[in-house]
């Protein structure tokens, strides 16, 4: 008779700003008795590659399902509402005084409100931090950590935004 391995714990999500990895559980060891069948005989499956945290990631070239740009991917719609993390830049636009800030794809991007082909607008995220941050403008890469909010709508910002993040955290990125 072999012994069951023990359930595995749940893994807990890592705290904001930091970075945990979950090692692969180990393979049961043979029971005493049992024989190990050979190396080609067994199956092995490759150990899934470490994550940060178990906040879902997204990306820029997620926003939308096809080219149009006027309606959110599936994938977002599916995260509106849960905690999800994305890296990109802060915008020029910003306002201090009422805590939020324009995240951007890259760096120097043109002014998303006035370009005229009323495209651009849905590449941008609105990032909405909690009053109590102290909200400066950051140069550089960032990872940014808030609630997702799908839909258009004109937001507390004032701006008519089809992406919003609530209650974000941002942290500076090496470049």
């Amino acid at each position: 008779m072999s012994a069951q391995p023990a359930p595995a714990a749940p893994a807990l999500a890592a705290p904001a700003g930091s970075v945990s990895a979950q090692p692969a559980p180990a393979a049961p060891a043979p029971a005493a008795g049992d024989i190990a069948a050979p190396a080609q005989a067994r199956k092995e499956t490759p150990a899934a590659p470490a994550k940060t945290s178990g906040t879902p990631v997204i990306g820029w070239e997620e926003f939308f399902d096809n080219d149009k740009q006027t309606t959110p991917s599936n994938k977002f719609w599916d995260l509106s509402g849960k905690t999800v993390e994305i890296k990109g830049y802060m915008g020029e636009v910003l306002s201090m005084d009422h805590h939020w800030f324009l995240l951007i794809p890259k760096p120097g991007a043109e002014c998303p409100f006035d370009n005229g082909d009323e495209t651009y607008w849905n590449r941008i995220m609105i990032v909405f931090v909690p009053d109590d941050v102290k909200l400066r403008y950051t140069q550089g890469p960032l990872k940014i950590t808030g609630r997702l909010d799908v839909g258009i709508k004109v937001d507390e910002s004032g701006y008519k935004t089809m992406f919003r993040l609530y209650d974000a955290k941002f942290e500076k990125l090496e470049e």
